[in-house]
């Protein structure tokens, strides 16, 4: 078996699976990996782990190869759920249905099934979508969420926080502004299923420019949401009483991915979009609603879009891993980690890519594709980050991160001081950077505010400084 780099494919697909290599693959007499190899990283048992970094509760290796690539051995299957018993789901299916593969129930029903271990979600007859009045349920339970997949060719489950089309009566404002009532919490997305983004890489649909008020909206492409609807001037200034059937509005509220409390919950081979609720922080998949905190999430070949919020937040979770992730198009962080209540999490990153991030606050410059907080402690592997409005990487208040052959590219920052490709802050945080590269930078690597970098074996490219100390006491070292 040959190891292959991790990461995003360059069609802009995730790989048809998980690239971690097996324990077996990572003993130095492999070829070719055994000639590629630079060094065997045994994380947890020893090994070139750097001396300061904390150790983790979990065994595992990752590989560096001579490419500046890397590959990890950590098997996310050891810290599944139990299986339980398996219930399936396909859209818009009957909640009485007996969930069979045969007789698929609705989403919220296998939920809410006091024995489900194990929930299939079928792609059904129509184009995979769930829409928020079946997945408007929290997780209570220790579960894994299983879809088909995201392989070329293979139809795709859509776990969503959209209002169903056909739920939606629009009618004429005024001029080319229409309007429907939306109710509940509020919207906080719209999308237009018609095009693809031509900048976005991965296609993703071109999501309206929020306005305060309806007399702000001037041209086509802008939306508002004012007491209980939702007014849109369409791209192309359709006629959305004619047709609506591409238009998505995302709802606030809980969804299916939202945790109750300290759950073990493992999601697998689905995209999720338009999923959270901003204001009641609450982001897009995974997070932990309530006080309760020592959960474990694990998400592994999951495509997040088009969330107010961070699209993946694990909260006071204990362990988390996240395994070919992509986060994109969402108006937040793409992936981070958050101790909470006196748990300190562990995170793992491998293959993850967080791209096209933005705020709704256009002189922001904060949003991240990977970022930890509050003593979290994180390893991350052939991540990558491009185009997000801050930082692509940034470690705060306390976090440690090693982050081991990642790749930092044009930060979309309105400003010098967010355009950064690595960056940690705080006295008490601490970064490694081992084998990464960075370009299209103002700030390739800053350590700020007293905060320790240490590196090794970087690429640069691009960058107006390579390496930059802001505040008193920072420092980046080799190491």
């Amino acid at each position: 078996m040959t190891l292959k780099p991790i990461g995003i494919d360059d069609d802009g697909q995730l790989p048809a699976r998980a690239r971690t290599a097996l324990a077996g693959n990572f003993a130095d007499t492999d070829t070719p990996e055994g000639a590629a190899l630079r060094d065997t990283i045994a994380e947890g048992v020893g090994g070139s782990r750097p001396t300061t970094f904390p150790a983790f509760a979990r065994a595992f290796r990752v590989r560096r190869l001579a490419d500046f690539s890397a590959v990890s051995d950590y098997d996310i299957n050891t810290d599944r759920p139990a299986a339980g018993v398996t219930y399936y789901t396909a859209p818009g299916a009957s909640g009485a249905a007996a969930g069979t593969i045969n007789e698929p129930c609705s989403f919220s029903a296998a939920v809410s099934k006091s024995d489900v271990g194990t929930i299939v979600m079928l792609a059904g007859s129509g184009d995979g979508e769930y829409f928020a009045d079946e997945t408007d349920k929290l997780l209570d339970k220790n579960l894994n969420i299983l879809g088909p997949g995201l392989a070329p060719g293979t139809k795709r489950v859509l776990f969503t926080g959209f209002v169903r089309p056909s739920s939606l009566t629009w009618t004429l404002h005024s001029g080319n502004v229409y309007k429907a009532t939306i109710g509940g919490n509020g919207a906080q997305f719209v999308i237009d299923k018609r095009y693809s983004h031509p900048a976005v890489r991965g296609g993703d649909h071109p999501a309206y420019a929020k306005k305060a008020d309806v007399a702000s909206i001037t041209g086509p492409g802008q939306w508002a949401y004012v007491g209980t609807e939702v007014y849109v001037w369409a791209l192309g200034n359709a006629n959305l009483v004619t047709d609506s059937s591409f238009m998505r509005v995302s709802k606030a509220g809980f969804t299916g991915l939202t945790k109750s409390g300290n759950r073990r919950v493992y999601v697998e081979g689905i995209e999720v979009h338009g999923t959270g609720w901003a204001s009641s922080n609450v982001n897009g998949v995974l997070d932990t609603f309530g006080a309760t905190v020592g959960g474990v999430s694990l998400i592994k070949d999951v495509r997040i879009r088009y969330c107010p919020l961070t699209g993946f937040r694990p909260k006071g979770d204990a362990w988390s891993a996240a395994i070919n992730v992509e986060v994109s198009s969402c108006t937040g962080d793409g992936l981070g980690y958050q101790s909470n209540g006196g748990v300190i999490t562990e995170a793992l990153e491998v293959g993850c890519y967080g791209h096209d991030l933005w705020a709704t606050d256009p002189g922001a410059f904060n949003i991240n594709a990977s970022t930890a907080h509050d003593d979290v402690t994180i390893i991350r592997v052939g991540t990558r980050g491009e185009r997000t409005q801050g930082p692509i990487f940034a470690d705060v208040s306390g976090a440690k991160s090693w982050n081991i052959a990642c790749e930092a590219r044009d930060s979309t920052s309105p400003t010098g001081q967010g355009d950064v490709g690595f960056q940690a802050l705080d006295s008490d945080s601490e970064m490694w950077l081992d084998s990464c590269y960075v370009t299209g930078q103002n700030l390739g690597v800053n350590a700020g505010n007293g905060a320790p970098v240490h590196t090794r074996d970087m690429r640069y490219a691009n960058n107006t400084n390579n390496t930059y100390l802001t505040g008193t006491g920072s420092s980046i070292t080799p190491y």
